[in-house]
């Protein structure tokens, strides 16, 4: 949803500044990348599947409060840092969401929990998407802004809220795989 919204919001704020927008979009993709390799990493070795779905999301939020302060005050170099925080911790917690899934789901068929994770979370921002981007045009970028921090706030509390049996990584524990 935010990858749709960004150039919105930025061209609401910087509206003769498209060299801006493309360094934010860069920033927010390479970061992602990243954050894609550097949460699943934690993930494998500390194992400590809640505690970093939590302080992912946590971060997540603080990186969407610093670009909200960032862009308020208009400074450059702390939009695009928090940009790339934002970039990395989202879409680093989508690469642990998939192996996340795949535990709490064992011994369903990887592919089929996988499926219905990405079919389940693209739902909220075919519908709210719109929302968020007539709110932009509406009120401006700071409603929009305010219904993404208040997703994440129920994402967080649904983490930690959810039961976590984690069934595959208890297999694992019973019959090591191959390390490499």
């Amino acid at each position: 949803m935010f990858t749709i919204l960004l150039n919105q919001i930025l061209m609401t704020e910087f509206p003769n500044d498209a060299k801006m927008v493309t360094i934010n979009g860069i920033l927010f993709t390479t970061s992602g990348i990243i954050g894609s390799l550097l949460f699943p990493y934690l993930l494998d070795k500390f194992k400590k599947f809640k505690l970093i779905a939590v302080l992912s999301f946590l971060t997540t939020l603080w990186s969407l409060s610093a670009l909200v302060v960032s862009i308020y005050f208009k400074q450059r170099i702390f939009i695009y840092i928090s940009t790339a925080a934002f970039g990395a911790t989202i879409i680093g917690f989508t690469s642990i969401a998939v192996d996340i899934v795949v535990d709490l789901t064992y011994p369903c068929p990887e592919g089929t929990s996988i499926g219905i994770m990405y079919w389940l979370s693209a739902i909220p921002p075919i519908i709210l998407t719109p929302i968020a981007s007539e709110l932009i045009e509406g009120l401006g970028i700071y409603p929009a802004f305010a219904l993404l921090a208040a997703l994440l706030v129920i994402g967080t509390l649904l983490l930690l809220c959810g039961q976590w049996k984690l069934k595959r990584q208890k297999m694992e524990e019973q019959r090591p795989m191959l390390q490499f």
